[in-house]
């Protein structure tokens, strides 16, 4: 009997208790500020911040400055070949996630593969390139390894070869009239640029 008294006095206590802490420490969701869900350090600090202890904030902060540096270096390095690898495009300018140029008779497009990781996004900037660059209309597709082939409508034919390493994607491009010889566009007229048939 005591037993039960005291586990019933035991629950009465522990629901006064949940009661309590309901009325008492419990905001009804409705009722929150956007400014309670805030963290209450910013991104950078959040980032940034060291849980060592014993160091004077001083050394704490020296901390990242190889690692500064380090990331320095890679920028220049590759700000560096990047602009050997652009050195000698003509008309570079940014397109469709990377840059698009001409490179002798031909197209030059190059990306990081941070931006287009895969051939299969590669060949969307391909279809853009013909569309707004080459005019032409497709009316075939032949995959040649990593040569793609396509036949304008009119047919012309523009050819694009694709590289791909772990860093940088791209291709090159150059359009072929109805016979195989190589053209270029020159003040809107089509001109050979090869003396024989090239393909």
């Amino acid at each position: 009997m005591v037993g039960q008294i005291v586990g019933m006095a035991c629950k009465s206590l522990l629901l006064g208790l949940l009661f309590f802490g309901a009325a008492v420490g419990c905001v009804p969701k409705e009722e929150l500020d956007s400014d309670d869900l805030e963290p209450s350090m910013d991104w950078e600090d959040i980032m940034s911040h060291s849980d060592v202890r014993g160091e004077d904030p001083a050394s704490s902060a020296a901390v990242p400055a190889p690692v500064m540096s380090k990331k320095q270096a890679m920028d220049d390095y590759v700000g560096k070949s990047r602009q050997a690898l652009l050195g000698d495009i003509e008309n570079a300018a940014p397109y469709a996630g990377g840059i698009l140029g001409i490179k002798g008779s031909s197209k030059y497009f190059i990306a990081s593969v941070s931006s287009i990781p895969e051939y299969d996004r590669l060949y969307w900037v391909i279809v853009k390139v013909l569309s707004e660059k080459y005019s032409c209309f497709i009316s075939a597709k032949q995959d040649i390894g990593l040569m793609t082939r396509f036949t304008c409508r009119d047919k012309r034919q523009v050819l694009f070869w694709k590289k791909r390493n772990d860093r940088f994607i791209e291709f090159t491009s150059r359009q072929f009239d109805r016979d195989g010889f190589e053209i270029k566009v020159v003040r809107k007229q089509i001109v050979r640029i090869s003396s024989q048939k090239v393909i």
